[in-house]
């Protein structure tokens, strides 16, 4: 797949601001979703009827704010960028970091009539070779920046991350709230796996139905 990109620079970080169609968007993504079976995962299980309302939005509105993606660590020497393309090979998967929604919903309206909707096109941030980790605090900082959305998932990843760097050096690196997070996930989690206890096996864990 190419694309058409430009490369821009942050702290010495190379991204890309990028131009994708609805098909190119929704040929290749992947999304973390935090389950027991997979811990390490930072957002929530999706919502179809979200998505398909954004797929209604789309097939007759403009959509100007960027998706924001990740080539992981692991892919990004695979990819490379050759008068003003990126060309991405079909085995690299693109990381969704804020966006899973947007990308759902294209993904049924191309499905629905791909001659029509598949050649949409629609502003992407590239980020290239970053961890797991920085999707994780990129996805907690839009999301607590930029619009009231649940962000549990993204903050369960950062108590683990905690642990391991130390609280003191994710403040220095401006993850706002650490000093309290880890330790309130924690008591959330032996509230509810204590055995005997009121709350046992009583609340409501992300991506858990209600009910």
């Amino acid at each position: 797949m190419k694309i058409r990109a430009i490369p821009f620079v942050q702290h010495g970080i190379t991204m890309y601001n990028a131009v994708m169609s609805a098909t190119q968007i929704t040929s290749n993504y992947k999304v973390d979703v935090w389950h027991p079976s997979n811990p390490d995962g930072y957002q929530r299980a999706i919502s179809f009827p979200r998505a398909k309302k954004f797929g209604q939005f789309a097939s007759t509105e403009i959509s100007p704010p960027a998706i924001l993606v990740n080539i992981r660590n692991e892919d990004k020497d695979n990819v490379s960028y050759v008068s003003g393309q990126l060309e991405i090979p079909d085995d690299v998967p693109i990381w969704l970091v804020d966006g899973q929604h947007r990308a759902a919903g294209l993904a049924e309206l191309v499905e629905s009539a791909a001659e029509k909707y598949g050649n949409l096109q629609f502003p992407v941030v590239i980020m290239m070779g970053e961890q797991i980790y920085d999707e994780a605090k990129q996805f907690v900082i839009v999301n607590n920046s930029q619009k009231r959305v649940r962000t549990d998932l993204g903050e369960r990843f950062l108590q683990k991350q905690a642990k391991i760097e130390g609280t003191e050096k994710m403040l220095q690196k401006g993850i706002r709230n650490i000093e309290w997070i880890p330790t309130a996930i924690d008591v959330v989690d032996s509230l509810n796996t204590t055995s005997g206890g009121v709350w046992h096996n009583l609340i409501r864990l992300p991506n858990e139905p209600k009910g």
